[in-house]
């Protein structure tokens, strides 16, 4: 069965560190790398929507265009921050509606959760001037402790 939560969260757990009277967290997607805290999906449109797992309101969010691999001197591109943004994670809902297509006759009693509003989205517009060709973006988050915590998108224009 499916065990992706309906705000785009995959099932997990979080691990407390404490030290004196300070403390930090850390969350966990069961059967993922240990970095893995977010995830992305690039509409047709060009429109980034960035789901972090551990992610609220006040975080900083940001994303920047990186330099083509063939192109290595050409440096990467400037930081824009990305808008905290409520909404259905665009995953989820692609994910329902393919299930919810299936003839419930074969589908099954376990099925995916209806998609709900997700409260650690943000989202960002891609220029639409890119060239045509493969381009690599970067996510950084800044988590409530400070820690930048990065994941990579690659793509393609055709």
């Amino acid at each position: 069965p499916h065990t992706q939560m309906a705000d785009g969260a995959p099932n997990g757990y979080t691990l407390l560190h404490v030290d004196g009277n300070r403390y930090t967290t850390d969350i966990r997607a069961a059967r993922r790398r240990a970095d893995h805290l977010m995830s992305t999906h690039l509409a047709d449109d060009l429109t980034l929507t960035v789901n972090v797992f551990n992610g609220a309101e006040g975080d900083t969010v940001r994303m920047r265009l990186l330099a083509d691999s063939g192109t290595p001197d050409a440096g990467t591109g400037a930081w824009t921050t990305m808008e905290h943004t409520i909404k259905i994670d665009p995953h989820v809902s692609t994910v329902f509606d393919r299930e919810q297509a299936i003839p419930a006759e074969i589908r099954g009693y376990r099925t995916v959760a209806r998609p709900k509003d997700s409260h650690h989205v943000w989202t960002a517009e891609l220029s639409a001037g890119l060239s045509s060709g493969t381009h690599v973006v970067e996510i950084e988050q800044l988590d409530l402790y400070g820690t930048p915590h990065r994941e990579h998108i690659t793509f393609r224009i055709d």
